[in-house]
Parts: C-alpha cells; sequence; structure tokens
C-alpha cells in the first residue's frame, strides 16, 4: 500500500477518469471494421484490438472504484467543507443569473405587460453584486481550506494502481 496525499489521490482519479474516456472513445471508434465483401471472413483494417482495451476499461474502472473510495475515506474529516464549497458554488451560479432589471418595459412575448409598465427589482444590481463578491470570497476561502486539507492528509491507495 501506498500512503499518498489526498491531492495526489485526486490527481490520479482525474488521470484515471481521463484514460478511461479515452479507452471509451477508441472502442467505440474501432470496434466496427470494414470486411471484404467477397470474402467476408477475411478481417482487414482492424486497427486496434477492442477486446484487450475492454480488458484495460475493466482494470481502470476498478482501479478508479479503490482511489474513489479512498478519497471518500479521507474526505470524512473535511466532508462538511466539501459540501460549503459545492453549495456556495450553485448559489454563485444562480446568483449571476438572477434578472435585476429595472425600468420602463415594453411588450414581451414572456409577459403580459401594458407598454410604459415600470419594473424595479427587489434585490437590485448593486445588491446582487455584492453577494456574488461575498460568494466567490466564500469559495476561494472554502477552497484553500481544502487545499491545505488534501495536501497535509494522507491515504492509503494499492501499489498496483501507479
Amino acid at each position: 500500500m501506498a500512503k499518498i496525499t489526498l491531492a495526489k489521490a485526486l490527481k490520479t482519479k482525474n488521470r484515471i477518469a481521463s484514460r478511461i474516456a479515452q479507452v471509451k472513445k477508441q472502442m467505440m471508434y474501432h470496434n466496427v471494421y470494414l470486411v471484404d465483401k467477397t470474402h467476408p471472413d477475411i478481417e482487414i483494417n482492424i486497427q486496434v484490438d477492442v477486446r484487450a482495451l475492454k480488458t484495460e476499461l475493466e482494470t481502470l474502472t476498478k482501479n478508479l472504484i479503490c482511489v474513489k473510495a479512498a478519497i471518500s475515506k479521507g474526505n470524512v474529516e473535511s466532508a462538511t467543507k466539501i459540501f460549503e464549497l459545492s453549495e456556495a458554488k450553485g448559489l454563485l451560479s444562480w446568483y449571476e443569473h438572477l434578472d435585476c432589471s429595472e425600468g420602463r418595459l415594453a411588450n414581451s412575448y414572456l409577459r403580459t405587460v401594458n407598454p410604459g409598465e415600470i419594473q424595479r427589482a427587489q434585490i437590485d444590481m448593486s445588491e446582487k453584486n455584492e453577494i456574488i463578491k461575498e460568494l466567490i470570497a466564500k469559495i476561494e476561502k472554502t477552497q484553500d481550506e481544502l487545499d491545505e486539507f488534501n495536501a497535509s492528509h494522507r491515504v492509503d491507495i494499492d501499489d498496483s494502481i501507479f
């Protein structure tokens, strides 16, 4: 067993996931091949051994499961921070799309309004920008705390995965 930091485990997870995507793409692309229509039993134009890729995919998937399990165990102490980060990012995305438009309206197919009607926002653009600024600061602080945790906490991963 190798004892590695959570940061390295996360990089390993991403590397394995990336390789899985590559293998799947190769399998998808190379699974079907051409044969000579006069001699359909003769295989031609086979460039990649898809069965070998299938075996590699199975191994990679097992390794990914092991790494994810190790990361999950290692993250028990930081679970609250992980959830805080996730929810803050979700709120940031939501607030970025919050309509804060104000002023005189023209006819719109989205709303039934009288021409010249005036709309106001309960949360105006300056308040929205302040909320976004606070969320970004919270996200950065929480991400820094998680990065520090990931760099200092270690997990066990089978040597064969490397």
